[in-house]
């Protein structure tokens, strides 16, 4: 896996507003790139479904983003 630091940097505060709730804005950003197939979006973009955390609780939309994720090779996805 190719790690560059722009996006290491990106994800580092994607994670930071994961912790501490979503922005409108975040959630859009990381809706969009979760979107676009980016693994590291769609497994957080899951847990935040699962969890509730800045949206509200969707089991539904949980498995759908985790399993996406798990699709893309995220490891940590599979691990779930």
């Amino acid at each position: 896996m190719r790690l560059c630091i722009p996006r290491l940097l990106f994800w580092s505060l994607c994670f930071t507003f994961w912790v501490s709730g979503y922005s409108e804005t975040e959630f859009d950003n990381t809706l969009k790139a979760a979107e676009q197939g980016d693994s590291s979006a769609q497994y957080y973009l899951g847990l935040s479904y699962a969890l509730g955390n800045g949206v509200p609780q969707d089991y539904i939309q949980a498995h759908k983003w985790l399993n996406i994720s798990a699709a893309n090779v995220d490891s940590d996805a599979k691990e779930i």
